[in-house]
């Protein structure tokens, strides 16, 4: 007879944010640099005062905060609150260099719902591996 042990879960009742980040995205050509220029995503919103997106590259730990949203033509400094699904571009300001590319998506407290109908990322892969 074997030993067995159990394990007890405990709901500490605490909010906790609301977090979705993507995997590490290569465009099927994980050893080309890219460009990306933007992202597009559909998306709602409800709860709190707004939600925020983060890229990374290259499978490195540090995420970058997109500081730019241009929601049906206005550009805000987060992504709004929407009942409806929206069409937002995640703007860049410049083209982000990469050879993978990650997306994570913020929407704070627990009592906030996030949900993403669509995603699409503007990209190009570069035949020579150049600063421009």
């Amino acid at each position: 007879m074997s030993d067995m042990s159990f394990l007890r879960y405990t709901d500490s009742s605490t909010a906790q944010p609301v977090l979705y980040s993507t995997k590490e995205i290569d465009f099927n050509a994980p050893y080309n640099k890219k460009k990306v220029y933007k992202v597009i995503i559909d998306y709602k919103l409800s709860g709190g005062t707004g939600a925020y997106a983060y890229y990374s590259t290259n499978g490195g730990a540090t995420w970058t905060q997109i500081v730019r949203y241009n929601i049906n033509g206005v550009v805000t400094a987060s992504m709004q609150l929407k009942s409806v699904y929206t069409r937002c571009e995640l703007l860049f300001g410049q083209h982000v260099k990469c050879n993978t590319f990650m997306l994570k998506f913020d929407a704070g407290a627990a009592e906030r719902s996030l949900s993403i109908n669509e995603l699409e990322i503007i990209y190009n892969i570069m035949e020579k591996d150049t600063d421009a």
